[in-house]
């Protein structure tokens, strides 16, 4: 005779692993976008540029100086790492392009 043992999962739902890295992010966006470096770097840009820029501006402005940066800084480098460089550059500076846009 054969015995079967059932084992039971706990019945409380637990969230899928995409809701929980959902949630992760969502939490650690919300901890960048009330930074107090960023809302002073922010308040910088605004002063340089005479107009209000909001944190996710701000963020899009670090991330093109810091692409432009990598890709005059590295030096020489093979051709497949200055296209992705290059590539990451102009992916960076698309992404301000209504940057100064507001209300237009």
């Amino acid at each position: 005779m054969k015995k079967e043992i059932v084992l039971q999962r706990n019945m409380v739902a637990t969230p899928s692993l995409s809701c929980r890295v959902k949630q992760l992010c969502q939490v650690a966006l919300h901890k960048i976008m009330h930074n107090r470096l960023l809302d002073s770097v922010s308040g910088l840009y605004s002063r340089v540029m005479e107009q209000e820029i909001t944190p996710a501006e701000t963020l899009r402005i670090l991330h093109v100086q810091l692409a432009s940066s990598c890709l005059l800084l590295l030096g020489p480098v093979s051709l497949p790492v200055l296209s992705v460089l290059l590539c990451w550059t102009a992916l960076a500076l698309w992404q301000c392009r209504n940057l100064g846009r507001r209300g237009e």
